[in-house]
């Protein structure tokens, strides 16, 4: 017998010269590998021990992010699953800080406001940190150790405390429209850009592109920093500076991108730079010469800043990739061949 089957899915709409492919509503929900679905999310706990901005990146290593709380049901659900998953581990790193001199506390999973708190006793104490972190309290009996429920407690974001990543439900749904919106700007070598012409700095940035599903810019090799400098100065030709997603942040000796959470291995420095002293963050930056005529920006290369500087900001995010296999084309049906 044949292990694939041919389903014939009828175009229903042309509108205003977009087609919409449609079939049944019918969903399947996934986690990644190795993530347990919790609520309506996917959660990992790593047991290691890292600072905050060690552990954002190790999530981001992982396509995730570290944990954000929305709602009372979601964090009923997550004090269930942790004793289960981890019964011997008080605290966890979330995303929860406010890095950046905010006065408010914001998710930087998510780079949304944090709303719903649920705060230890005593908590939120600002002096003790900007990071917050999941912390139960511990109780010694005869008979064992007896976590409480783990709620918000502010931290040290250099403190070394496990962590939780959360990564979102992979949705695979039989139907599918075809004038899919992009979040790019622009295609730029093998990604998608968008520049930000407000001025934030890099926390806020970094919050700003992860509210799109996106991250700050990392840049892997000369091919594609090449690209990007021809492709910034059409786009944001007066623009001198910009964040990028560079960092030694925690303490590191090394720059890291926080976009993927891997070490920095290629790093086109401005004349002069690095200096270590300026900072903990990398702009790109440009030199300005200015002529009678106009100004005239160098190639923009990377500089440390102070991570609370105020900068414009370029966003990345990955090619959305669609793959499809198409069995014949009829004026009112499309034939997909889809396996059993």
């Amino acid at each position: 017998m044949s292990s694939t089957k041919l389903v014939c899915i009828a175009l229903v709409s042309l509108v205003f010269g977009q087609a919409y492919l449609v079939a049944s509503e019918e969903t399947i929900a996934v986690c990644p590998t190795n993530f347990t679905q919790v609520a309506d999310k996917c959660l990992l706990v790593d047991g290691s021990w890292r600072n905050f901005y060690e552990a954002d990146r190790h999530c981001r290593s992982l396509n995730a992010e570290l944990l954000s709380i929305s709602n009372p049901t979601e964090f009923n659900v997550i004090n269930e699953w942790l004793p289960i998953i981890a019964p011997y581990q008080p605290e966890f790193w979330t995303s929860g800080n406010k890095l950046g001199g905010t006065s408010d506390y914001y998710w930087q999973s998510t780079g949304r406001k944090a709303i719903y708190l649920p705060w230890q006793a005593g908590q939120p104490t600002p002096t003790t940190g900007d990071c917050l972190i999941l912390l139960a309290n511990v109780t010694m009996t005869a008979e064992g150790t007896t976590l409480s429920e783990h709620r918000l407690s502010v931290r040290n974001c250099t403190k070394w405390v496990p962590h939780v990543c959360e990564a979102p439900l992979q949705i695979f749904k039989t139907q599918l429209c075809l004038n899919t919106t992009a979040f790019f700007e622009a295609k730029v070598a093998d990604k998608c850009l968008l520049v930000d012409g407000s001025w934030k700095n890099f926390y806020e940035s970094d919050r700003h592109c992860r509210s799109l599903n996106a991250g700050l810019l990392s840049i892997s090799n000369p091919t594609e920093f090449n690209i990007i400098n021809e492709w910034l100065p059409i786009i944001a030709p007066y623009q001198p500076e910009f964040w990028t997603s560079g960092n030694k942040l925690g303490g590191t000796s090394d720059y890291y991108w926080q976009s993927t959470g891997q070490k920095a291995l290629y790093l086109p420095w401005s004349a002069g730079q690095p200096t270590a002293t300026a900072g903990d963050c990398l702009t790109l930056m440009a030199n300005v010469t200015m002529t009678p005529e106009e100004a005239i920006l160098s190639v923009h290369r990377l500089t440390v800043k102070p991570c609370t500087q105020w900068a414009r900001h370029t966003c990345q995010a990955p090619l959305q990739i669609f793959k499809t296999q198409l069995c014949l084309n009829t004026t009112a049906f499309f034939e997909a061949k889809i396996p059993l």
